[in-house]
């Protein structure tokens, strides 16, 4: 059994493609095509034999036991890992609730960053009969998911950019911000949610079981559109359910041993702040007060090439919200300089 890996160890995280089947779905040969957009062509490929997980959410009213529910009301099972014993009951109940099937949606991920809802009533338009299509490749799925984990892959749940907030990185080991904060699934107390709605952003907040300690924080927390927060869901149970059976393992495997098991490695920190999203806040600044012009050029320019290495860096730089204040502040005064010239 290999160690729990850190953030360090990982291969190159994966930023996440999440879309909702806005246009349909259909079905040809063994690969389910999505079109994400009404008016747009675009479809997204994923196969039905080698998707990363498959997550059905289902309403308050259907009358089955909830496997997970998180703190919002919402229910959902992994349809990769729920019991044989259950599989027949889901099938039965879910035969005798298809008034329901509007209000029924299934998560779909892939291993090249594409993750979608789709809901049992699109499917079943297209002549798929989900629980049985999606529980039928169960194993293989499995199987491959395992061979994946051995590389020590990661993904990336990219904030939306009006929520001032950074993206979340998640592996087998834990979760952390670009912004510099980490929390290891282990010490994961719960995931609230809190919606804006006058601002179109779902906010989720991660809260550690202890306060900071050994580098632990208090609240990793990260902004979506609303549209998403199932498919969050999702990818965040898909992860910390795997890095807690991992840490559970290792565990167990030091008390067969007799040796006391410590604390399982929090991800790493990023390695710092970006240097020139502070130079695009500090030049923001100085733009409306000591160097109006060559502030705000200054912030723009900086700006733009601080969001670009914060990007490429994968996560392990920080800096985000600086360099989006540093811009904003930047292009604010150009709008009102273009202003005062034209009135």
């Amino acid at each position: 059994m290999s160690a729990v890996p850190s953030v360090s160890e990982q291969s190159k995280s994966q930023k996440l493609e999440m879309m909702q089947a806005q246009g349909g779905v259909v079905l040809e040969g063994n690969e389910l095509r999505i079109r994400p957009g009404l008016i747009s062509s675009k479809t997204v490929s994923l196969p039905m034999d080698a998707l990363r997980f498959v997550y059905l959410f289902y309403p308050e009213q259907f009358k089955w036991r909830p496997i997970e529910s998180s703190s919002t009301t919402y229910s959902f099972v992994d349809l990769d890992t729920l019991p044989p014993e259950h599989v027949a009951e889901l099938q039965a109940a879910a035969g005798r609730n298809r008034f329901l099937m509007g209000s029924f949606h299934f998560v779909l991920a892939d291993y090249e960053g594409h993750i979608g809802k789709v809901s049992w009533k699109q499917l079943a338009k297209a002549g798929i009969d989900p629980l049985s299509e999606f529980l039928r490749h169960r194993e293989s799925r499995r199987e491959r998911r395992d061979r994946w984990l051995q590389k020590n892959p990661s993904s990336i749940i990219p904030a939306k950019k009006l929520s001032l907030s950074d993206d979340v990185i998640l592996n087998i080991a834990g979760l952390y911000s670009s912004g510099g904060r980490s929390l290891p699934w282990p010490f994961l107390a719960d995931v609230k949610m809190t919606k804006q709605t006058s601002l179109n952003i779902c906010y989720f907040q991660f809260h550690s079981l202890q306060d900071d300690t050994n580098g632990i924080v208090s609240a990793v927390s990260t902004g979506v559109s609303p549209k998403f927060t199932e498919i969050c869901l999702a990818e965040i149970h898909f992860w910390s359910s795997l890095g807690k059976a991992r840490a559970a393992e290792s565990t167990s495997l030091l008390g067969s041993m007799g040796l006391s098991a410590a604390a399982a490695p929090a991800p790493p920190a990023a390695v710092g702040k970006n240097t020139l999203a502070g130079v695009s806040l500090a030049s923001g600044i100085l733009g409306w007060t000591l160097l109006p012009v060559l502030g705000a050029v200054a912030a723009i320019v900086t700006g733009h090439l601080a969001f670009r290495s914060i990007q490429r860096s994968e996560g392990l730089q920080g800096g985000r919200n600086r360099a989006k204040i540093g811009l904003a502040l930047g292009y604010a005064q150009v709008v009102l300089g273009l202003l005062i010239l034209i009135l």
